[in-house]
């Protein structure tokens, strides 16, 4: 944002600090002393190690020229909270996503030096990659940040990234390229200068012409970065939620399929066993006909005369084994609204934003649950 309204930092430290999103920093002063510069206050950002800063996902909007940018911030991925909480905000995101027709790209944000292929860069990857339609392939754009140090380049975590999407092709038969216009690199740290600075921290001038050459070289990344996504094909978001909704679809539907098919297997014993009891009789009509039936066991439906909304909060939901196979579904222990009359609601489905209006929620909490 300041850097598509200053040419220079010397520009921008003379006007007031522009931002969307919360920043908060330590910075040591003279001495061994340090002092936390916090610009901005939010809900949604929490400075604790380890968790995702963003908490749900926000849309943020600014010009550019005659062009209105949305940003969608999300959740980051490998949250110290556990693969669960991973789960929850990408539901959270394509939650977002259904507001929009189109995105014209889709951000991965890296540090630069990663010389291995960890099992947290694999997973974090993986899990995002998973989430997104092949044809979203070509509107991959990979941010480099914190690149002074690698000058202005992505370091050993290229070939690591190289390695990873060799394989990631090889297994799922999508090809995501690295080229020089969907790789840019940036280092946020002339905006932390400027933050500090009007927090009355002092510098030399060495220490400010490095901040200037930083801030002309992520000014011109920015610029570079918008000119590319401006000239790419927007992806469908429709194909994405479609994927999406295939896949719970699928997941609700193998517990149903489990318990057919264990079903249709005791149906098969029980005929077998009667078979077995009729070739043994004596072939009178007496004694076939007292075996003319054959018990079976059925499946009853009970369909409701009205809806009921579940939530799915950590009291609410356990995990059940589904009969033959290694897989878990979702049980749902309480009815948390046992009578909703909610209009324009798709039965089933999840995440469901329309379940805000709810009566069981408030806040968009539960009111049962919290």
């Amino acid at each position: 944002m300041n850097y598509l309204s200053y040419e220079t930092l010397a520009e921008a430290s003379k006007h007031e600090l522009k931002y969307l999103i919360p920043l908060e920093f330590s910075i040591q002063t003279k001495g061994a002393n340090m002092k936390t510069i916090r610009i901005g206050e939010s809900t949604n950002e929490v400075f604790s190690e380890g968790q995702s800063a963003t908490q749900k996902p926000r849309t943020y909007s600014l010009t550019h020229g005659n062009k209105l940018i949305r940003f969608i911030d999300g959740p980051g991925i490998g949250d110290t909270r556990g693969p669960e909480q991973d789960k929850k905000n990408f539901d959270l995101i394509l939650q977002e996503l259904q507001y929009f027709q189109d995105l014209s790209a889709i951000c991965i944000l890296l540090t630069p030096d990663s010389p291995r292929l960890t099992v947290s860069f694999k997973y974090c990857l993986s899990e995002l990659l998973t989430h997104l339609h092949k044809n979203a392939a070509k509107n991959i754009i990979f941010c480099f940040t914190k690149t002074r140090q690698t000058f202005y380049r992505a370091g050993q975590t290229l070939s690591t990234l190289k390695s990873y999407l060799a394989k990631f092709k090889m297994e799922r038969n999508v090809e995501i390229m690295l080229r020089e216009d969907n790789m840019y690199y940036f280092d946020n740290e002339a905006f932390k200068f400027l933050c500090a600075e009007k927090n009355g921290i002092q510098f030399d001038q060495q220490e400010k012409n490095a901040f200037s050459e930083s801030w002309n070289i992520s000014s011109n990344e920015t610029l570079r970065f918008l000119g590319h996504v401006m000239d790419l094909d927007p992806h469908r978001t429709r194909e994405m939620l479609s994927l999406s909704e295939a896949r719970r679809v699928i997941v609700t539907i193998s517990p149903i399929l489990a318990s057919i098919s264990e079903n249709i297997e005791t149906n098969i014993r029980l005929a077998l066993r009667h078979k077995k009891e009729c070739e043994s009789l004596n072939e009178t009509t007496a004694d076939l006909e007292s075996h003319l039936k054959i018990k079976t066991v059925i499946l009853n439906v009970s369909p409701l005369d009205y809806p009921r909304t579940v939530c799915a909060g950590k009291n609410c939901i356990s995990m059940k084994s589904m009969p033959n196979t290694k897989e878990n579904t979702v049980h749902y222990e309480k009815i948390c609204h046992a009578h909703c009359y909610l209009d324009n609601i798709e039965l089933g489905k999840y995440p469901q934003p329309g379940l805000v209006n709810c009566y069981a929620m408030t806040n968009r909490k539960c009111r049962n649950c919290g």
